[in-house]
Parts: C-alpha cells; sequence; structure tokens
C-alpha cells in the first residue's frame, strides 16, 4: 500500500493514521520511521444518530 502510493505521489511528512491493527505494527512504524514520516493518530470517526 505505501510502497505504491511513495512512488506515486512522494514520501510525505505526516501520515494521518487510525488506530487499527495493520497502522499499530512494529512494521509501519519501522517503515515510516526509516523515511522520516510522522504518523498522526485519528480517532475513530462516530457516527450520530
Amino acid at each position: 500500500m505505501f510502497e505504491t502510493a511513495f512512488r506515486e505521489h512522494g514520501i510525505p511528512k505526516f501520515v494521518h493514521a487510525d488506530s487499527g491493527p495493520s497502522m499499530r505494527s512494529d512494521a509501519v512504524a519501522d517503515l515510516l520511521s526509516g523515511l522520516n514520516v510522522t504518523k498522526t493518530p485519528q480517532p475513530a470517526l462516530r457516527i450520530k444518530r
């Protein structure tokens, strides 16, 4: 996912991420850290009914 996005759009300074398991993984943390990308947490969307 990131490889394609970064190749097509360049490496961002920030990635706004939800708190899902894939975004909390060590692999993603290592990748983003190695590219000097800051991961910013985003709260889950809550829809009021």
